[in-house]
């Protein structure tokens, strides 16, 4: 029988591949909320309910209640109209903004493998390493994702590893990918 980890704030067991993207962005914890629990080291209410957590939405930077609920526990825009302003800026948008997500959220260089491991654990979207590295370039051209050559050894190609820039590490996603992408009207 195959233990799993228990989230650091609410003991939930986690179950790889059923928590959505959760274990993509907050390892550790089963969801957003739990980990904004745990770093604002808040507490229960006094009659032992979860707080609402104020956040900042990842496009238009408003603030927003995040709820310890099943559908909003994971939430990074304030409602429907920012997520489909993103969602609809450009076909396959949403790609866009996870791959620049997963990168915020890693604050490391990761190599195409890596992002297709974690892409593909999300069961939302398959992409092979070519295909992020051909989305990660329009961001590379534009100084928002950094680049990193490195030999994999004395004989074989180079790994090319991205990273977020910091500069855009403070910076609502969702606001940039729609500014990117969305085409100019002339």
């Amino acid at each position: 029988m195959t233990t799993h980890n228990k989230c650091k704030t609410c003991s939930k067991e986690i179950i790889p591949n059923t928590e959505r993207q959760s274990l993509m962005f907050t390892p550790h914890y089963c969801s957003k909320y739990c980990k904004l629990f745990s770093e604002q080291k808040l507490s229960l209410t006094p009659k032992g309910g979860w707080p609402t957590i104020s956040c900042k939405c990842d496009n238009c930077e408003k603030e927003f209640q995040l709820k310890n609920k099943r559908n909003t526990k994971d939430q990074v825009f304030c409602g429907k109209e920012c997520l489909h302003q993103v969602m609809k800026c450009k076909k396959h948008s949403m790609k866009d903004y996870t791959l620049l997500r997963i990168l915020r959220a890693k604050r490391k260089p990761m190599s195409a493998y890596d992002l297709t491991y974690l892409m593909d654990n999300q069961h939302q979207y398959r992409v092979k390493p070519n295909g992020i590295s051909c989305k990660l370039r329009r961001w590379v051209a534009k100084g928002v994702v950094i680049t990193n050559r490195t030999p994999k050894t004395r004989n074989e190609n180079t790994i090319t590893t991205y990273q977020l820039s910091p500069e855009y590490e403070n910076e609502p996603l969702g606001a940039l990918v729609i500014k990117t992408l969305t085409p100019k009207t002339n």
